[in-house]
């Protein structure tokens, strides 16, 4: 699935294989091909490590139901894993939506590094810039969007993003969405017998 359109600034990846793992990993759990998806990659930048350069992507596609799915995946070399899923009202228009996820590139797929987690924000064009907010609201860290989006170390408190515009004026408070304990489609074991 190489070649989706990128519908925000940012660097797409150098070859398919984090986008062809996390449409695989969508389609899997629904029962569908992944062209059936409708995918588009929302931006994707790259990540740098300790050990070289590494890759984020952030895709939405729809479920067979029609809900709305994003995905964002974080990949090194050939190695890619799941920063997890979310899954706003299908009827949200893709333009005007904020992705703020905890990715954590020291997970096994991705081989050793002491990288830790990274936060991975993209935000619609009139967002200039944002801030790292903590749990009372209170303004940890500029973030600085370029070309749709940015990815910086995790700050320990980190609870959310607010968008600003071009004047200052904020525009959205995004929740950071945690690293996921289960894999997409993983309902668990079911009841106990």
């Amino acid at each position: 699935m190489a070649g989706l359109a990128l519908l925000r600034p940012g660097t797409p990846p150098s070859d398919g294989h984090l986008v062809d793992a996390a449409l695989l990993d969508l389609a899997v759990p629904l029962g569908i091909e992944p062209a059936g998806l409708q995918p588009d990659l929302l931006w994707s930048a790259e990540v740098p490590l300790s050990r070289g350069t590494g890759r984020v992507a952030v895709l939405v596609a729809y479920s067979p139901g029609g809900a709305l799915v994003v995905t964002t995946w974080a990949g090194v070399d050939r190695g890619a894993v799941s920063c997890g899923v979310q899954t706003p009202p299908g009827v949200t228009d893709v333009a005007t939506l904020t992705v703020a996820r905890t990715c954590d590139v020291a997970l096994p797929g991705l081989g050793q590094t002491d990288d830790g987690r990274w936060l991975v924000v993209t935000a619609p064009p009139a967002a200039a810039s944002a801030q790292l907010l903590g749990g009372r609201g209170q303004v940890l860290a500029p973030l600085p969007l370029t070309a749709g989006g940015t990815v910086v170390p995790m700050t320990d408190g980190a609870r959310s993003v607010r968008t600003l515009d071009a004047a200052g004026r904020p525009l959205a408070e995004t929740p950071i969405a945690p690293v996921p304990t289960a894999p997409f489609g993983d309902f668990g074991p079911g009841p106990a017998r």
